[in-house]
């Protein structure tokens, strides 16, 4: 059934079955962009719970094809500027959508919707690829080898403008009150630019009384220091390569929005339509392959329960099988079966770190996790965002299953000078809260010094 050796790539919970389709599907658009997408993944579901899996020979390819197409200066600027033509006036569909009355539209009407979303998120998804670690890696290695330490900076990407707009509605506010016009402009102008702004992990749209308690909350703290991200000293590197990466560093950054904003429209608005008219529960729907989406007006699916518990979803050649019972166990085993020593990770900030471990998981609520971790404590997590930046502030470290060189950990981790391991690829799964490591930032490697 199986033949290569797999890692694991990502894990999430709550993905509908749509978008693990589609992260499949993506790949020929990937292939199209950049000469390769890989096509042998294993997606493992269990109880709202999915892991998805790549093999490692097309881990190896996609190095030598990441080298090439970032070593071709012409063609990845000449792909970045078709993405970002791609994401101009997409987020304009999407708040409209929001604001649509889907019960109002025909069905063939709420179809073709259903599809442009999806659409988007395939390409969007297949742009934040081409910078994934694998293909980037060896470009990391030529870069070290002529510059040393290479620090790629993000350039002006969509949470720098956030913040930036977030500082001055937030004085606007202070100075004028909240019943100025000048204040309301500025919060309506603010939530048309960043309505679906960190919805992927809340599952929230931002609304105006949502904004308004927010700016009440930031009026108790206006005496607080203000904790800004630190500058990073290292002396700016004029190199062409250096130059198209952190363009893509930004590009990264600013496509979660527009391949994370799809599931969360999918999630609130359009399937909750489509179960209304089919009469097939939500969580039905959210079993569902592409396909058979669009043809949910028309036909009934009898088989979707044995898909509700475990499964299997093996992609060859951009093809996909369902695999239940003992084969899915059989699958699991295989592709697991590298999962109990920490890998290797990649270094992205060189230094040594001492402290307890907190595992801050991105598949739940991180406001709730977030009064476990204390000061001087090690961060380990799936990936980052720029909602871990008040934790990150008080980190003595950080390490991360995803990720490599230009990931928001990558980034901040520099700037804020912290001892940073990347793309171990089980971290959250080997270390355990309490636990007492040094972190090696230069070799990079844990040490386990005790266990809880």
């Amino acid at each position: 059934m199986l033949k290569d050796k797999y890692f694991k790539m990502w894990e999430d919970r709550g993905l509908a079955l749509v978008w693990i389709d589609l992260d499949a599907q993506k790949n020929k658009r990937l292939k199209e962009i950049s000469g390769y997408g890989r096509n042998k993944l294993v997606y493992l579901y269990s109880k709202g719970f999915v892991k998805c899996f790549t093999s490692k020979k097309d881990w190896k390819k996609e190095r030598i094809i990441g080298e090439k197409f970032f070593s071709n200066h012409q063609l990845a600027k000449r792909v970045l500027k078709k993405a970002r033509r791609d994401m101009k006036g997409v987020l304009s569909y999407y708040k409209k959508l929001w604001k649509t009355d889907l019960a109002k539209l025909e069905d063939k009407e709420l179809i073709d919707h259903l599809n442009r979303v999806f659409d988007y998120y395939s390409n969007f998804l297949a742009y934040f690829e081409i910078s994934q670690p694998q293909r980037t890696e060896i470009i990391e290695k030529t870069l070290k080898e002529k510059f040393g330490d290479v620090s790629i900076e993000a350039k002006d990407d969509i949470f720098i403008q956030e913040n930036k707009d977030w500082k001055n509605l937030v004085k606007v506010y202070k100075e004028k009150g909240l019943r100025s016009k000048k204040t309301n402009n500025s919060i309506e102008k603010y939530l048309d630019k960043y309505m679906f702004f960190g919805a992927f992990e809340t599952f929230k749209v931002l609304n105006k009384n949502a904004l308004i308690k927010r700016l009440k909350k930031e009026e108790l703290q206006r005496d607080r220091k203000e904790n800004i991200l630190l500058k990073n000293n290292k002396k700016s590197i004029k190199n062409k390569l250096v130059d198209v990466l952190s363009d893509y560093a930004a590009l990264r950054s600013d496509l979660s929005q527009y391949w994370t904003t799809p599931i969360v429209l999918g999630k609130l608005k359009l399937f909750k339509e489509l179960s209304r008219r089919s009469k097939i529960k939500l969580k039905d729907l959210e079993l569902m392959l592409r396909d058979e989406l669009n043809e949910a007006l028309e036909k009934k699916f009898k088989n979707l329960k044995v898909r509700s518990n475990k499964f299997a979803l093996v992609s060859n050649n951009y093809k996909s099988r369902f695999y239940y019972g003992d084969d899915y166990q059989r699958i699991k085993r295989w592709v697991e079966q590298d999962e109990k020593e920490l890998k290797r990770g990649v270094v992205v900030n060189k230094g040594v770190a001492k402290g307890l471990i907190k595992i801050i998981s991105s598949e739940f609520n991180l406001e709730k996790q977030f009064p476990k971790f204390k000061k001087g404590d090690i961060l380990v997590t799936q990936m980052t965002t720029p909602n871990y930046l008040p934790i990150l502030r008080q980190a003595s470290g950080i390490i991360t299953d995803e990720g490599g060189m230009l990931s928001h950990a990558a980034i901040v981790s520099r700037e804020l000078n912290l001892p940073c391991i990347v793309g171990t690829k089980n971290a959250t799964k080997v270390l355990k809260d309490e636990d007492l490591v040094e972190m090696d930032a230069k070799k990079g490697t844990v040490k386990i010094l005790k266990r809880k």
